[in-house]
């Protein structure tokens, strides 16, 4: 059984620029006498528009495939597969079952801008990125880091905004706790003289004020 080729053999390339579609183009080539059924897969069917997406080749058939896709996320497509799957049109008819298809070909995706874009790039197995694409991703993180940053900053602005608060709340409990110390101080000297002498402080103090006027008597 001749195997029938497809181009590109790895790699769908999409032609991609400022503005229209972005578009890749796919070739089968059927190298038997007997008519191939083929039908195009991918993993992400709601991005692409394929033309024709199922049909019969007799010799070669081109198929065009469009990519629905916002040209600032394309980076995204990268991990999307086109399957590709071949059979006689006879087994087809017989079966209608695609698993038996006895060719299968699996593609990656890859890009590259109008203006660089040739017949000789189109069968490249390699993937191409292009840089404006690579450009876009980097000033997307750039954004992000600076998204993230400006965060952390006012994080740091009320991380010292509440110890500040909380320095004030303590200078405040320590000047609370230093009166009340020190009224407990004069308590305690009151009530050391109260003890030792067994009467009042007061009238301790009175008693010596009248020893000392009638002391100055005495001495006259």
């Amino acid at each position: 059984m001749i195997r029938p080729d497809i181009i590109p053999a790895k790699t769908l390339i999409f032609e991609y620029g400022s503005n229209g579609p972005i578009i890749s183009q796919l070739k089968i080539l059927n190298h038997s006498t007997i008519d191939k059924r083929f039908k195009i897969k991918t993993t992400k069917p709601q991005f692409y528009l394929t033309n024709p997406s199922e049909g019969i080749v007799s010799d070669e058939i081109y198929i065009s495939i469009e990519m629905k896709c916002d040209k600032f996320m394309l980076e995204h497509r990268l991990k999307d597969k086109f399957q590709i799957l071949i059979m006689d049109v006879n087994l087809y008819e017989q079966s209608q079952d695609w698993e038996k298809a006895p060719d299968k070909f699996i593609l990656d995706i890859s890009f590259m801008k109008k203006e660089e874009f040739s017949d000789s790039h189109i069968y490249q197995a390699d993937s191409i990125i292009e840089k404006p694409l690579e450009q876009s991703v980097s000033e997307r993180k750039l954004d992000a880091l600076q998204k993230k940053f400006k965060e952390q900053a006012k994080l740091i602005e009320q991380y010292k905004f509440d110890i500040n608060e909380l320095q004030n709340e303590i200078e405040k409990n320590e000047f609370i706790y230093s009166e009340q110390d020190q009224k407990i101080d004069e308590n305690i000297i009151i009530q050391s003289l109260k003890d030792k002498a067994g009467v009042p402080v007061f009238q301790v103090l009175i008693v010596a004020t009248v020893a000392v006027i009638f002391g100055s008597l005495l001495n006259r």
